[in-house]
């Protein structure tokens, strides 16, 4: 009567493909687990104010750039506010009064920023009311 070798058995071959399926499906989820934890990290990281336009030489820069700097400063600051408060701001001044921003500006062409309020009041624009030489339509940011 030969030796039974545990080694040699189905039941062992089978119980190893399980474990090899096992582990490969628990790789997957790992990795994808830590794909969800980074994508987590990135999007709810603080990320930097922007720098106050005013406070910089920013006023001797092209009228766009200007204009996009201040609406990079501007959004961030109605963000902040919205964070805060749970509303949108109802514009510059609110943002004014509540420390946001030191002072209200104008855009680069003369006119005023203003905030416009997207669908469903998910999102907002920042629009200047002044417009670029040969522009029909106001420059807005969002």
């Amino acid at each position: 009567m030969p030796i039974h070798d545990p080694r040699d058995s189905s039941e062992l071959r089978d119980l190893r493909r399980f474990e090899l399926r096992v582990f490969r499906r628990l790789r997957a989820l790992s990795a994808l687990a830590l794909g969800v934890l980074a994508g987590y990290a990135l999007a709810f990281s603080p990320r930097p104010t922007p720098a106050d336009p005013e406070a910089s030489d920013a006023r001797s820069l092209p009228p766009m750039v200007q204009a996009r700097r201040d609406a990079a400063f501007l959004l961030d600051a109605a963000r902040r506010y919205r964070a805060r408060n749970g509303v949108w701001p109802g514009g510059l001044e609110t943002l004014r009064r509540a420390g946001e921003i030191a002072s209200t500006r104008r855009d680069p062409w003369g006119g005023t920023y203003r905030f416009f309020m997207g669908p469903h009041e998910e999102a907002m624009a920042l629009c200047a009311s002044g417009r670029p030489p040969g522009a029909r339509e106001a420059v807005c940011f969002w």
